[in-house]
């Protein structure tokens, strides 16, 4: 079922957004968030943009990002999209010695419940199956195109 993201201040990480199922995300609650987690990213556990090369497409496209934020302390809220224009949410936490394991249920989008990777600050996530996730540092083409 489609999110609508709603950005609010957190204390923790100094942004974040909550995930609501309603309506679609609009390609500007996309940038906002985009912006939001980018300037979020050095906070937060996990936090940031990423992106995932198993669907990343171009820079033009937002397919293959995922927002990540930490609130409260070491609960993650997930939202990304595979094709650029479906979007999903999904929950995890972060643990460990400097919080760098990174736990994800990705069961609704059919994979495992308790996938886990590890954090490499401003760098990467890297998952079992060999994946890896890379931060962004600033935000694509596709982040500064008009709706």
């Amino acid at each position: 079922q489609p999110a609508n993201i709603k950005l609010t201040r957190s204390r923790h990480i100094g942004v974040m957004f909550a995930v609501r199922a309603a309506r679609p995300v609009r390609a500007a609650s996309a940038r906002a968030l985009l912006l939001a987690a980018i300037l979020a990213r050095a906070t937060g556990h996990g936090a940031g943009v990423w992106r995932d090369p198993h669907h990343y497409r171009s820079d033009s496209s937002l397919a293959g990002l995922r927002f990540v934020s930490e609130s409260p302390p070491h609960e993650l809220n997930i939202v990304g999209t595979d094709d650029g224009t479906s979007w999903w949410a999904l929950k995890g936490r972060c643990s460990g010695l400097g919080m760098r394991n990174i736990t994800i249920d990705f069961s609704p989008k059919g994979g495992p419940s308790d996938a886990t990777g590890r954090w490499a600050p401003g760098e990467t996530i890297t998952w079992p199956d060999g994946n890896m996730w890379a931060l962004l540092a600033a935000p694509t083409r596709a982040f500064l195109l008009d709706a």
